[in-house]
């Protein structure tokens, strides 16, 4: 559930509590209620609440008794909730609002929170398993806005997160893949290049034996390559967040209740140190805009977004041309599993697919082979004088099938940002070096990964 309380009067929100909870039927029995909102209100005005001045600007307005006791009510409607974040962080003091005047944080408030049934706060699973906040930073936003999405993506809302853990078994490592990005930089290509001319130099060696040490080489340094890069990247965030931190906790700004430069009894003093710790904020939140940048594209890269929206374009010749791809079926009617004849283009396909790829399909046979039917099959091919004529022969032969050019043409058109294999190599990592790699595939049938 989804909530946005009202805030205008406390009469509002105990009135839009009230539209909730009747628009919302009670449910008997066993219920998993997650409510994440701006519930534009507070519980604890010692923890949930924070004054850069007492005598100053307040968040009075988040003072809803009217309010609190609605959607007490809501609660108890749905079968009980409890505030996520306090349930776990009991004395924890952080803020999702503020209250800014003239660039200066004056207030704090925990508007923001996540309700959840009481049975997933402990216990087996289904339970949560961390609740935290998130600020919105300047960089992150700075971020969002280079992508040129909704304004509405942005907020001054911290957003509350959890995690909840619905199963008991672990979840399995997941499946190495080799990230695009290594094949959009010619520092990467060239060096996964070095790796394919050392191995296919070999002499004492087969070509499948070949091909496998490049993959087998080419993972190990793509593993070492991004986590090296992940390290670097990772230890200069890490720096520049504590730093962020820190200026936070100085100018009293972030998801705490510091305001240490506020101790500064000189007036003169103070007021330079903040201009100065405002600056290194600034130079800070500019350098992590740009290490967030670089997240985005690498996102971006590894998952082919950029291809998918743009290569493939909905136009009319896109169109004409798969079409024209497509051959003719001459197949009227087919008899499914069951007897009956099928003749509509739903039903041959129903039909067809339970044929080949269904429990017991032809794909799904095995690799035994019934040598029997074998040589009945080729006795009856003889029995009707079938055979290749003697012009043809030679081009059956494997020279003249896995011939340089004939791989090359395969491998270009492999289709690319489609899954990966059990190797993790992506066809356009084959695409990439298939000048190197089809010379070497004559003559044999090689092990080759993603094939």
């Amino acid at each position: 559930m989804g909530c946005h309380a009202d805030n205008t009067t406390d009469a509002e929100q105990k009135a839009y509590y009230k539209r909730v909870r009747e628009g919302v039927p009670r449910v008997d029995g066993p219920l998993d209620v997650i409510a994440l909102g701006d519930f534009n209100n507070t519980v604890d005005r010692a923890k949930d609440v924070w004054y850069k001045k007492r005598g100053g600007a307040s968040t009075s307005g988040y003072r809803r008794p009217l309010g609190l006791a609605a959607m007490g009510d809501l609660g108890e409607h749905l079968g009980g909730w409890q505030d996520a974040f306090r349930s776990v962080w009991p004395d924890k003091t952080e803020f999702t609002r503020p209250h800014i005047i003239n660039g200066v944080t004056v207030s704090k408030a925990r508007i923001d929170r996540a309700m959840l049934s009481p049975h997933l706060l402990s216990g087996n699973a289904p339970c949560v398993a961390a609740v935290e906040h998130i600020w919105p930073s300047s960089s992150r936003l700075a971020a969002l806005k280079a992508l040129n999405t909704s304004k509405s993506a942005y907020s001054d809302h911290a957003a509350v997160q959890i995690d909840v853990r619905y199963s008991d078994t672990l979840k399995p490592a997941r499946q190495w893949h080799l990230p695009l990005h290594l094949l959009r930089y010619a520092e990467t290509v060239d060096h996964m290049r070095g790796i394919i001319r050392e191995e296919l130099a070999k002499t004492d060696v087969s070509c499948s034996e070949k091909l496998d040490a490049i993959m087998v080489r080419t993972r190990e340094w793509a593993v070492k390559h991004v986590q090296d890069q992940s390290n670097k990247h990772m230890f200069i965030k890490r720096r520049l967040s504590q730093n962020l931190a820190k200026c936070d906790a100085l100018l009293g700004e972030g998801l705490t209740g510091e305001c240490t430069l506020d101790q500064i009894t000189d007036a003169e003093q103070r007021e330079r140190r903040i201009a100065g710790t405002r600056w290194q904020k600034t130079q800070i939140l500019e350098e992590l805009a740009s290490l967030h940048g670089a997240e985005q594209r690498r996102f971006r890269e590894d998952r082919a977004i950029d291809d998918d929206l743009h290569g493939d374009t909905c136009h009319r010749a896109f169109f004409d041309d798969t079409r024209a791809q497509h051959a003719s079926s001459l197949v009227s009617e087919l008899r499914d599993g069951g007897g009956r004849v099928q003749t509509e283009q739903s039903g041959l396909n129903k039909a067809a697919t339970a044929f080949f790829g269904g429990k017991g399909g032809l794909f799904n046979l095995g690799l035994e082979r019934d040598n029997a039917a074998e040589a009945r099959l080729l006795q009856a091919l003889r029995d009707d004088g079938r055979r290749v004529p003697d012009n043809l022969k030679a081009g059956l032969e494997p020279k003249s099938v896995l011939d340089p050019w004939r791989v090359q043409k395969a491998i270009a058109g492999l289709a690319s940002n489609k899954k990966v294999g059990t190797d993790g190599f992506p066809a356009k990592f084959f695409k990439t070096f298939a000048l190197g790699l089809s010379g070497y595939t004559m003559g044999t049938t090689p092990n080759m990964p993603g094939t």
